[in-house]
C-alpha cells in the first residue's frame, strides 16, 4: 500500500483553535497553523528520511492522530475553565467573591484537566519526534527532554535546546508548570501526585478594587486567563517549532 500522508480533516474541523469564544475548540491565541499539519503533509518523506518502517509509520500516525486529539482537550478544557469561573461570577460580587461546593469543583475539574491532558499531549509527542530526532522510542517527554540536552551538537538539536533553555528560564512558562526540573516539581507533578490546585482571588493588579481568579505557583499568583494561554499556547509553539526543525 505504501506510506500515505496523513489526513487530519477528520480531527481537524475549520473552526478548531479558532479565537471565538462560541466556536468549537477554542483557544486564546492565534496560530499559523494547526499542530501536525506540517509533519503529516510530508509524512512519506520523513519515514522514508529516518529509515522507519512501515510498522513504525502505522504507529506514528496513530500518535500523532491521537496527540492532535489530546491537544484540543486540553484547550477545551482550558476554555471551560475561564467560561466556568466567568458563569460562576455573575451572581456575585467581584469585591468579595466565593468559591464553594459544586462551583468550586466544577472549576477545579477544568483547570486540572487541562493540565493532564496537557501534560499528556507533551509525554505522546516525545516518542513521534524522538523516533525523527533519535530514532529511538520514548515515551516520557522528561526523558526527551534529557536526551536533546545531552544530544551531540547538530543543527536540529540546537534549536529545540535553546528553545527550551529559553522557555525554562521563565518561572511561569508552560514547561516549568507542565514538567517537573532539577528546581523544583512542577504545578501538573503536585496535582498528579500531592494537592490539588490552588485557586486563589486576588487583585491582579494593586489599584483594583474587583478580586479575580489566579493560580498559585511557586509562590506566585497567575491569573486564570494567564495560565490557560500560557499552558495551551505554549504546548502548541513548541510543537509547531519542533515540527519546523525537523522538516
Amino acid at each position: 500500500m505504501g506510506i500515505k500522508p496523513i489526513d487530519l480533516t477528520n480531527i481537524y474541523n475549520p473552526e478548531s483553535f479558532s479565537t471565538g469564544r462560541d466556536a468549537q475548540h477554542s483557544c486564546l491565541f492565534k496560530l499559523k497553523r494547526k499542530p501536525f499539519e506540517k509533519i503529516a503533509a510530508s509524512f512519506p518523506e520523513l519515514i522514508h528520511a529516518s529509515a522507519l518502517s512501515e510498522r513504525d509509520a502505522t504507529l506514528l500516525e496513530r500518535k500523532i492522530e491521537n496527540s492532535c486529539r489530546k491537544i484540543l482537550m486540553a484547550c477545551k478544557a482550558g476554555e471551560e475553565a475561564i467560561s466556568c469561573e466567568e458563569e460562576i461570577m455573575v451572581g456575585q460580587d467581584r469585591e468579595i467573591p466565593a468559591l464553594i461546593w459544586d462551583d468550586e469543583i466544577e472549576l477545579l475539574y477544568h483547570v486540572e484537566a487541562m493540565i493532564l491532558f496537557a501534560r499528556s499531549f507533551l509525554d505522546i509527542i516525545a516518542y513521534i519526534f524522538s523516533a525523527f530526532l533519535f530514532s529511538k522510542r520514548i515515551d516520557s517527554f522528561n526523558e526527551f527532554r534529557r536526551r536533546l540536552v545531552k544530544a551531540p551538537d547538530e543543527k536540529r538539536v540546537n534549536i529545540l535546546r535553546k528553545y527550551l533553555f529559553k522557555c525554562e528560564s521563565i518561572q511561569e512558562s508552560w514547561i516549568n508548570l507542565l514538567v517537573g526540573t532539577e528546581k523544583g516539581r512542577s504545578l501538573r507533578d503536585k496535582i498528579a501526585h500531592q494537592t490539588i490546585v490552588a485557586i486563589e482571588y486576588d487583585r491582579t493588579e494593586p489599584t483594583w478594587e474587583d478580586l479575580f481568579c489566579h493560580v498559585s505557583f511557586g509562590g506566585k499568583l497567575i491569573p486564570l486567563e494567564n495560565l490557560v494561554k500560557e499552558i495551551t499556547e505554549g504546548i502548541v509553539n513548541f510543537c509547531l517549532a519542533t515540527e519546523d526543525a525537523i522538516s
